[in-house]
């Protein structure tokens, strides 16, 4: 072993052509994998690096204490004309420290080189992981010696260790991710309760209802969209009265006008509800088509009927029959409920009534034949009768 060590040192000191590493980097692969309790569990430490002449490799291995070390085997070189390789490691519990390969190659070294295979023998089910640490990673040449080369990227693994043979899922106290981190959904942790992954997703931030802000508020990957994965839409205005409710259509977290809407107006009376407030014509007096009866059915009086027209009841009264003067005719000509009243049936009242002609001829008779039966009374008192003769003798002297 010292000779070993004599040699790698020579190796690394000394140097004999010049080279330079373009990109590096050392992880585990796969860098997650699922292996059964009790079983062999093989992973890779991978070395990628594009160099020329002499280099050096060492870094440190720190793993689980559920993964029981199994062993640390040299893996191939990918390199062409490679005559010298060196392979070491120290073991102890939890770790393995001052891995190490050294190799010298005449004509370059190129793509993926495979440095060591890992062997674990897992005795505890649930979830382990594996660090690489402490990278040291040099060229050495005759001018340049021992050189720590920057920006190496180190990835760890995962070992996540199952028991199909038991009904045990997890172990108590361990954890795993649930949910999505799409959108605006943050994912939560499960907890492993009883052996058994909880069903509650704690501190998870689920999908909402999509709404029109701008953003994935249901974590599908698309923004403000409806079921159909098209913009969202909703319905503006109203349907009530003469109004049609419209369409606005979200866009860039905005809703966009209301499109195909008929809106409120002033109220009008024409039979409709112009304001859309579940009212017809309510500052109007009437309906547009309505009718009510109108004046009095009182004595000789009969009704007739309005009609309404631009919300106020037209004056004329159709099929009336109204008041007029009252006469002597046992009639309520003029509608008050009372017949004949202020003695329109006297002789005076008769005097200013056109309508009462037939009154003056009965006047006239009555008048008549009183003058008769003066003139036989007359007549009587002379001892003479009262014939044709004697009236004209009366009043024609000349006759006499």
């Amino acid at each position: 072993m010292r000779f070993f060590y004599l040699i790698l040192a020579s190796i690394l000191i000394v140097g004999v052509f010049a080279g330079s590493v373009k990109a590096q980097s050392l992880f585990v692969y796969p860098s997650e994998i699922e292996a059964q309790l009790n079983q062999n569990v093989v992973l890779e430490i991978r070395a990628n690096a594009t160099a020329s002449d002499l280099y050096f490799l060492q870094y440190d291995i720190e793993y689980d204490h559920h993964l029981n070390f199994v062993s640390l085997t040299e893996g191939p070189m990918l390199a062409q004309n490679m005559y010298e390789t060196y392979f070491g490691y120290t073991e102890t519990d939890g770790s393995i420290y001052n891995i190490y390969i050294a190799r010298k190659d005449t004509t370059g070294i190129h793509g993926e080189n495979v440095t060591a295979y890992i062997r674990f023998m897992p005795d505890t089910v649930g979830t382990s992981y594996i660090n690489l640490s402490n990278v040291i990673w040099v060229n050495s040449s005759i001018t340049n010696t021992s050189v720590g080369m920057p920006e190496v990227v180190v990835t760890g693994g995962i070992i996540h260790v199952i028991d199909d043979s038991t009904d045990v899922i997890c172990h108590n106290g361990e954890t795993k991710p649930c949910g999505s981190s799409i959108g605006e959904c943050e994912p939560g942790v499960r907890l492993c309760v009883n052996n058994d992954w909880s069903n509650e997703c704690q501190n998870l931030i689920g999908p909402l209802d999509e709404i029109c802000d701008g953003k994935d508020n249901n974590c599908n990957g698309i923004v403000d969209e409806d079921i159909t994965g098209m913009s969202l839409t909703k319905t503006c205005g109203t349907d009530v009265g003469a109004c049609v409710s419209g369409i606005s259509t979200c866009s860039m977290g905005m809703w966009g006008a209301c499109e195909g809407v008929l809106s409120p107006v002033e109220e009008i009376c024409d039979g409709m509800d112009n304001d859309c407030d579940g009212d017809v014509d309510e500052v109007c007096e009437c309906v547009l088509g309505a009718r009510q009866e109108c004046g009095s059915d009182v004595g000789a009086c009969s009704k007739g009927e309005q009609a309404c027209f631009a919300g106020l009841w037209q004056a004329e009264c159709v099929g009336e029959i109204v008041p007029v003067k009252e006469i002597c005719n046992e009639i309520d000509d003029d509608c008050d409920g009372d017949v004949d009243e202020n003695d329109v049936c006297s002789i005076l009242s008769f005097a200013g009534n056109p309508d009462s002609s037939w009154v003056y001829m009965i006047a006239a008779g009555v008048i008549i034949l009183l003058i008769l039966v003066l003139l036989v009374v007359y007549f009587k008192s002379k001892g003479r009768e009262l014939t044709w003769s004697e009236l004209s003798r009366k009043w024609n002297p000349d006759n006499a």
